[in-house]
């Protein structure tokens, strides 16, 4: 208590009184500026949960696409596929009508098979229907 000796009480008291009311005056503008920040506080909290809706709901959507493009996706490789196919198959049409003219005129499975790239067995069977068909 040496630090008040010589202090007198009005004095002391004085000091108190403009330390209690600097704090009062201190808390009061705390409180209007909590009041006056609490509208935007409010503002941005209602913002952050829209935004987040909004991130979830672009979650979704893009989920959606990526599934819709699997499918796509899925979908062309059967369509290749069958395009493949379905060249093939045209292509062996076109052998095949070819491998017919060839025994029409003389070929043997043989040649057939030399020429076209086409099953020994195929090629038999193309001479001995044609071969036949020539004579009758």
């Amino acid at each position: 208590m040496d630090f008040f000796v010589g202090v007198s009480t009005t004095n002391l008291y004085a000091a108190i009184s403009i330390a209690v009311l600097l704090l009062l005056l201190a808390l009061f503008r705390t409180q209007r500026i909590m009041r006056e920040e609490s509208p935007q506080v409010t503002n941005l909290q209602r913002d952050l949960r829209l935004l987040c809706n909004a991130a979830v709901n672009m979650g979704r959507r893009i989920n959606q696409l990526e599934s819709h493009l699997q499918e796509q996706s899925k979908r062309q490789e059967v369509l290749d596929i069958k395009q493949s196919q379905l060249e093939i198959m045209e292509q062996n049409d076109y052998s095949v009508e070819k491998a017919i003219k060839m025994v029409r005129k003389g070929a043997t499975a043989d040649d057939l098979v030399e020429t076209l790239s086409i099953p020994y067995g195929e090629a038999e069977l193309l001479a001995m229907i044609y071969r036949f068909d020539k004579a009758g």
